[in-house]
């Protein structure tokens, strides 16, 4: 994902850096929040395909249950799981502890960096290389999604079709 600012000596010194700086740390967490989505997302559809859900009643708890799991045991559990190299649990593990530093110490560690120019530009970079890596993760998780419906037997135009009827859902509840 490119983004349209390189350096954030181009803004203007008027709040406008400090405003990038708040928006790419919110950028790298919504992409770790997408990762973890992923995770979940990968379990539940594996346990389908073991047989470990019967309803829409344990569906809607299974998902649930996973959502209250820390980042690190939802990753270990998908390192399980067949089809995952050692370089993708490698990731898997490295975005679970990006996550936590951005989660709990990216502003402390930069306390320093958000004094300057140059500093900020520190933490754009860091906040963009851990978007980056959590982007790769969810991808890893995706591919095993992927797997897991195809062993499900759910053809892909099937997939399409729930997409739309979503977004038809939403359309029609938000009037537009």
């Amino acid at each position: 994902m490119e983004l349209a600012l390189d350096a954030i000596a181009d803004l203007p010194d008027d709040g406008s850096r400090q405003r990038e700086t708040y928006a790419r740390y919110g950028l790298a967490m919504y992409f770790a929040q997408v990762f973890e989505h992923g995770l979940v997302n990968a379990i539940v559809l594996v346990r389908q395909v073991n047989g470990h859900i019967a309803e829409r009643s344990d569906w809607d708890r299974t998902f649930e249950g996973q959502f209250r799991k820390a980042a690190s045991d939802l990753a270990r559990r998908v390192g399980k799981y067949g089809g995952l190299s050692d370089g993708d649990k490698a990731i898997l593990e490295q975005s679970v502890n990006e996550r936590n530093r951005l989660a709990h110490r990216y502003f402390r560690d930069h306390v320093e960096d958000s004094i300057n120019t140059v500093g900020m530009q520190r933490m754009l970079d860091d906040a963009d290389q851990v978007r980056e890596l959590f982007i790769h993760a969810d991808a890893i998780s995706e591919r095993l999604c992927e797997q897991a419906i195809e062993q499900l037997g759910i053809p892909a135009h099937a997939r399409a079709d729930v997409v739309a009827q979503l977004r038809a859902q939403i359309r029609e509840r938000d009037g537009n």
